[in-house]
C-alpha cells in the first residue's frame, strides 16, 4: 500500500504497510520491515519483521492447504535437490518439514563448478509458538519457510495482532550446526534488546 521508511544509513531499512484484500474486503493490515546490515566478510544477513492486524472481521490464518505460510525462500534451480539441517540436528527432509526448531538451513549447489551455498532462517524467541515449525522441501524444487501455523491455525478478532521476526543468513559452503547455533544465539540476543 505505502512505504513507511526507506533508509540506507546504518543497516538498510525498508518498512511498508500492506493490505491483505480479498473479494473487496480488507482482512489484514501488515506492517513489514526488512533490515539489511552491512555484509560481513563471510555472510550476508537480513532481519524480517511482520506485524499483522485483523481489520473488519475475524480472520483465521491456517496452513491446512499449504504448509508454507511464513517467510519463505524459493531457491534457484541449481540448488534443487539440496540438503537441510535444523537446530535439532535433523537432516531428513520428511522429518524436518513440520518439526519445531530454532533455526533451519537449506544448502545446495550454486551451479556447475561453483560449490555449495547455504541459507539459514532463525526464529525469534518472542515469536508465537517458538520454536516454530519449518516447511522444507527439495523434491520438486528447493524451498524453505518458517511455518508458524503448520500444525494449528491462528484466529484473530478485529484489532488483534500477531508479530513475527525472523533472521536470514546466507553464506558459501555447507551448514555447520555449531556455527549456526552461535550465529543464532548472537542474533536472538540482539532481538531481545
Amino acid at each position: 500500500r505505502k512505504f513507511l521508511q526507506l533508509s540506507d544509513r546504518g543497516p538498510a531499512v525498508i518498512s511498508a504497510l500492506n493490505h491483505w484484500v480479498g473479494e473487496g474486503k480488507l482482512y489484514l493490515a501488515e506492517k513489514q520491515t526488512l533490515r539489511v546490515p552491512a555484509p560481513a566478510a563471510d555472510l550476508v544477513r537480513l532481519d524480517w519483521e511482520s506485524e499483522i492486524t485483523a481489520q473488519q472481521e475475524a480472520v483465521k490464518i491456517d496452513a491446512s492447504k499449504h504448509p508454507y505460510n511464513g517467510l519463505g525462500i524459493r531457491f534457484p534451480h541449481s540448488m534443487d535437490f539440496g540438503k537441510t539441517l535444523n537446530s535439532n540436528g535433523t537432516t531428513d527432509f520428511k522429518k524436518a518439514s513440520g518439526e519445531r526448531a530454532k533455526w533451519c538451513a537449506y544448502s545446495g549447489s550454486m551451479g556447475e563448478g561453483k560449490g555449495p551455498a547455504s541459507v539459514a532462517m532463525f526464529d525469534a524467541p518472542e515469536n508465537p509458538r517458538h520454536p516454530t515449525p519449518f516447511f522444507v522441501m527439495n523434491d520438486k524444487f528447493g524451498y524453505m519457510s518458517a511455518a508458524p501455523s503448520f500444525h494449528e491455525g491462528f484466529q484473530l478478532k478485529p484489532g488483534e495482532s500477531l508479530r513475527f521476526r525472523w533472521g536470514v543468513v546466507a553464506f558459501l559452503g555447507e551448514p555447520d550446526g555449531a556455527r549456526l547455533d552461535a550465529l543464532y544465539a548472537e542474533w536472538a540476543a540482539r532481538q531481545s534488546r
